[in-house]
């Protein structure tokens, strides 16, 4: 799918996002997830049964800069989810000859995104990923004895193309619904144009 919709930093932040953690955490090995935020029990559930290592990652949200102009500015939230098992707690956490443990999973990850840039792409602006507080999962989503899920923030800075009236005629025109309103241009004002 090409439509300025989805030309944005969000977009590019979840491409650039998946092709490190695959780099990170080898999909031959690892099975990876895009997921729908918030976690249920249900999806943790699902993940659980999977009896593998996953890395799923989701988008949480934006906090918009305080001061921001016609090119919004924001911070992009995403979460990420590292999964391992094994039958006893020390290699849940430390790892052993059949999976990697928590730790290790962790700090491949703080390796592989910590600190790394965001190349803006199209009308994408560019961030540097700042990992956040990491935890293991509430209870109340996991209650799997022979795994261990770990959840962090990704903080990453984000830039929104200014639109101009074309850009809202060539949003209009490829999300043209049916019964949706036609859009004019002779009812938009802008400032600064």
């Amino acid at each position: 799918l090409d439509t300025l919709a989805s030309q944005g930093p969000i977009h590019a932040t979840a491409d650039f996002l998946r092709a490190r953690l695959a780099q990170v955490f080898p999909p031959n090995r690892f099975q990876h997830e895009l997921l729908a935020a918030p976690l249920t029990p249900q999806t943790v559930g699902r993940l659980a049964n999977v009896r593998a290592l996953v890395v799923g990652l989701a988008f949480l949200g934006l906090r918009p800069a305080a001061q921001t102009g016609r090119a919004m500015q924001a911070t992009q939230r995403w979460g990420l989810y590292l999964l391992t098992r094994a039958p006893a707690a020390a290699p849940r956490l430390l790892g052993d000859a059949q999976a990697p443990g928590l730790a290790e999973l962790v700090h491949a990850a703080i390796i592989g995104l910590h600190g790394w840039t965001v190349a803006g792409e199209r009308d994408a602006g560019a961030g540097t990923i700042a990992m956040g507080e990491g935890e293991a999962a509430d209870a109340a989503l996991w209650n799997d004895q022979q795994g261990a899920l770990w959840s962090a923030s990704l903080d990453i800075a984000a830039t929104f193309a200014a639109p101009g009236p074309d850009t809202l005629q060539r949003l209009a025109q490829e999300w043209s619904f049916a019964g949706a309103t036609p859009f004019t241009t002779d009812t938009l004002t802008l400032e600064g144009r």
